[in-house]
């Protein structure tokens, strides 16, 4: 009976429903899934469809054909039996279910179709985010009346709001909205009719996410059934960066006579306001038109001392001098012991795939989600300004700024370390740095160290491989090495290694073209990761996951544990998960590179697993960066979350957030502060003596090494044998060590150990 009651309100207001006037607009159900849906039912009338406009079929561009304008959450679904229990004609058969159409079957859209319809939902996509938008205007607060789609938003600058789904649009893009109904401030208001002329308010695209509200599509097939299949819905959100079309306080100069020669140039603000640190973060979008010392007082001599005469000597009370000096001395901070020489670059993270089985991480929680991310490259040995051609493994770190804290993912382009136990790990960086009395870069350190550990045998067919030198960033894989855990909503835990694979491919460079490139240009690879981003060439990499269950990490011949060791891709395969794209170049080296701390974060969903060179780096990472940057790291710009957050860290040597708590301590029943909703863990229990000892499985540390250097081609094949030949032929390279490593690589392949024992004039031994 419901059916037939809606069919025949249908029939009678259908000419009204499918007009094509703009009250239409408002409607929820496209024309076009009606036709499709509603022609399957016998009992429809033909008239029915002879109303609707086939224009209007094809041209409905609304995406989002089925909503809810509930506003409660809870509502019982009982009450829509209630309120029909009196009925008696019930619907016995099997409904069809209503399939909402997925966004990868809507049809392809022409770049003068896509600004069509983002301009009848009130937007216009301007590209990724420029330096002049990321800050908000220094100004007295104004406010304005926008309309998106079919709602409008009361904003405010640095208000930040959600929406429906906007298409078109990535995270970092800034967006113009032009429906401004209202524009006001503490001086005036303007009503627009209906809008205001030549009013925008500028936004950027911070997220693309789901609400975390489901929607519930209910419909009574028979007594005392309900149905509970529902969506959530797509949301984007946007944070408002400026608001034009108003009256604005300007800077304002004014002269006053001082006793003496000259004038003082002073500042006036009519909005006291407007520059207050507690409020806006401090930024070059409050520069004056003068110099001024960093106390703010203005300077009208920036290139002379004070002194006692013209000739004389330099005052001690000269100020400006001191601090400048003083500055200066300072302005560096310590490098990084690994990982010092490297290049950033901002852009987003965007699930392609449904990983929501494998783990409850809100970042990965449905295709389609974006995150914003940092992603920093960087050489491993070498110091700070060292040419980016030398032979070294690569860093590949990520930080995203999920809804749930930042989560770390650090790594390299190697997907394997030179030795598996922590305790070994300063020793091996150790090893490959400059000698400590000459600080010269010598071979015979690291063959010599690495002598004692045969497992670094895959390592070595990495680095001195063509992979060795990458011809840039944008050309190069990532990989976690580590494996971590991820946990899904049911506590399921399985481990996991990351991978990253660039959608160019991979490209690397043979040693005559690093010597010609790394002799005009040592930043050679930040160049151009610089360039390509400003150029609109944005590089992309793809995230693919190995997993292994919890309880089926013993079945394997190999340690999955073991860092030294990769997971065969034909044993575990390869799961594809999501993209990274960097859209956006850095503003600032220093605070988005140098400041840029990685310290191996977490969010729900993914931990740590027992891989022991993991736990340590999970210490070793937040304190290298204690000590470059402080114990308040967290809270620069480029590595404090976006999310909110609470904490009672209050205080430290520079602890720049401005608190008007009284309350600094846990629990408390004068802070309405509580703990956070309990999230699933890795459930193994650990159980054991204390020991140290290496890992009893070593069967993998020649063959995985064998295996690869059998793959290449044969030139590639000769490569390899001549560099290392080179590092072995080094003066203070014993006998000794030689036949070791001749020894290893004949253990790993026969033919390899001959070569290189042929080219050192020595026999293999095995």
């Amino acid at each position: 009976m419901a059916n037939r009651r809606c069919l025949q309100v249908l029939t009678r207001h259908a000419s009204a429903i499918f007009s094509t006037k703009p009250y239409i607009h408002s409607l929820k159900i496209a024309p076009s899934f009606l036709s499709q849906n509603f022609r399957t039912h016998a009992s429809v009338p033909n008239c029915l469809f002879a109303k609707i406009d086939p224009s209007l079929c094809t041209n409905w561009s609304h995406s989002r054909y089925l909503s809810s304008d509930s506003q409660n959450g809870n509502e019982d679904d009982d009450t829509e039996e209630d309120d029909d229990e009196d009925d008696e004609d019930y619907d016995s058969g099997e409904d069809d279910d209503i399939s909402v159409p997925s966004r990868g079957m809507q049809k392809e859209y022409t770049k003068e179709e896509k600004e069509a319809e983002a301009a009848a939902i009130g937007y216009k996509v301007v590209g990724p985010i420029d330096r002049s938008s990321e800050v908000f205007k220094p100004y007295e607060p104004v406010f304005a009346v926008v309309q998106i789609g079919s709602h409008q938003f009361k904003v405010s600058n640095g208000d930040s709001i959600f929406t429906e789904r906007l298409k078109f649009c990535d995270v970092n893009d800034k967006l113009i909205l032009n429906k401004v109904l209202l524009l006001g401030s503490s001086r005036q208001t303007i009503v627009g009719r209906p809008t205001v002329p030549s009013a925008v308010v500028q936004a950027v695209v911070e997220e693309h996410a789901l609400d975390a509200k489901v929607i519930i599509f209910k419909k009574k097939r028979r007594k005392n059934y309900r149905r509970t299949k529902g969506h959530r819905q797509e949301l984007t959100k946007l944070r408002i960066i400026d608001i034009e079309g108003i009256d604005k306080p300007e800077i304002i100069e004014k002269s006053s006579k001082v006793a003496g020669k000259g004038s003082l140039l002073l500042l006036s603000l009519s909005s006291p306001s407007a520059m207050d640190p507690y409020k806006y973060r401090p930024s070059s979008a409050y520069n004056t038109p003068f110099c001024t010392t960093n106390s703010g007082a203005p300077i009208w001599n920036n290139t002379a001392v004070m002194s006692v005469g013209e000739r004389g000597p330099i005052l001690l009370e000269d100020y400006q001098l001191i601090e400048k000096i003083a500055t200066f001395t300072r302005e560096r901070i310590p490098e990084r012991v690994v990982h010092a020489r490297g290049a950033s670059a901002k852009g987003f993270f965007e699930v392609t795939h449904d990983v929501s089985d494998l783990s409850c991480a809100d970042f990965l929680r449905a295709p389609g989600v974006q995150t914003p991310v940092i992603v920093r490259f960087s050489t491993v040995i070498h110091e700070r300004g060292s040419p980016e051609t030398l032979r070294d493994p690569r860093g590949f770190a990520v930080k995203f700024y999920t809804r749930e804290g930042n989560f770390d993912l650090v790594g390299n382009n190697f997907p394997v370390f030179f030795v598996r136990d922590a305790m070994q790990f300063p020793d091996v960086i150790r090893a490959f740095k400059p000698n400590p009395k000459s600080h010269l870069q010598e071979s015979w350190r690291f063959l010599d160290f690495c002598s004692y550990h045969p497992e670094s045998l895959l390592s070595f067919a990495w680095f001195y491989d063509d992979v060795g030198i990458p011809i840039n960033y944008r050309h190069m894989e990532g990989f976690g090495v580590q494996a971590y855990s991820l946990i899904n909503k049911a506590g399921k835990a399985r481990l996991v290694k990351f991978h990253w694979k660039p959608t160019c491919g991979v490209k690397s460079m043979l040693e005559e073209e690093a010597i010609r490139v790394g002799g005009s240009n040592h930043s050679h690879a930040t160049q151009d990761l610089y360039e390509s981003i400003a150029a609109g060439n944005f590089p992309e990499w793809r995230l693919y996951i190995q997993t292994i269950d919890y309880e089926d990490q013993n079945n394997y011949d190999f340690e999955p544990l073991d860092t030294t060791i990769a997971w065969p891709e034909d044993v575990v395969p390869l799961r594809p998960v999501g993209r990274l794209v960097l859209n956006k170049n850095i503003d600032n080296f220093f605070a988005e590179n140098e400041m840029l701390a990685f310290s191996m974060s977490l969010v729900p969903g993914i931990h740590y697993s027992d891989d022991k060179m993991l736990q340590a780096r999970s210490f070793a990472y937040a304190d290298t960066q204690r000590h470059r940057l402080g114990p308040n790291y967290l809270q620069l710009p480029v590595n404090a979350p976006k999310c909110p957050h609470h904490n009672n860290h209050h205080e430290g040597f520079m602890n720049f957030m401005h608190r008007d708590e009284e309350v600094n301590y846990f629990p408390s029943r004068y802070d309405a502060c509580r703990h956070a909703e309990k999230y699933p863990m890795p459930p193994n229990v650990l159980s054991g003596k204390r020991e140290r000892c290496v890992i009893p499985k070593e069967n993998h540390n020649f063959k995985q090494a064998g295996d690869r250097y059998r793959s290449w081609a044969p030139d590639r094949q000769e490569r390899f044998v001549n560099r290392f030949v080179e590092a072995l032929s080094d003066p203070k390279v014993t006998h000794e060590v030689r036949n070791i490593w001749i020894s290893y690589w004949t253990q790993a392949d026969r033919s390899l150990g001959q070569k290189i024992a042929s080219r050192m004039n020595a026999r293999p031994n095995m």
